[in-house]
Order: C-alpha cells, then structure tokens, then sequence
C-alpha cells in the first residue's frame, strides 16, 4: 500500500470580492471559513479539496481534485 500524506490548512477569514478571495483580519458579511485539505501519495498524485462555510449563510461548498505531477 502505497504511503499518503496528508497536510490541513486552515485558511484566515477570505473576504470574496469580485470572484477573487483576499485575506482580512475582520469577519465580514461576506466572509468564508477555507479548510484546505492535501492528500499526495508515492506517484506523485495529489488531492487537493476545500470546504468554504459563509458567515450567515447554512450552505457548505466543496471541491475536490486529483492531481499528477
């Protein structure tokens, strides 16, 4: 069985402005809460995925993706 990493990154609060994300220290109306998530195994495939929460707002986005280096 081949070894997997794994790395979680807790994002700052993102500020979506325009379809672009950008850092701010205060929580908005329009604010997100980013986990990011990395899986890479021996072959150098990675999962890359994300899960947004939006201050206010019930729904959860996600995205998920296979990548080979």
């Amino acid at each position: 069985m081949d070894e997997v990493r794994t790395r979680i990154e807790w994002l700052p609060v993102i500020k979506w402005h325009t379809g672009r994300a950008r850092a701010s220290p205060w929580p908005t109306a329009r604010a997100s809460y980013l986990l990011m998530l990395f899986l890479e195994d021996d072959d150098g495939r990675t999962l890359t995925g994300f899960v947004s929460r939006s201050i206010g707002d019930d729904n959860l986005s996600a995205d998920l993706r296979l990548v080979r280096r």
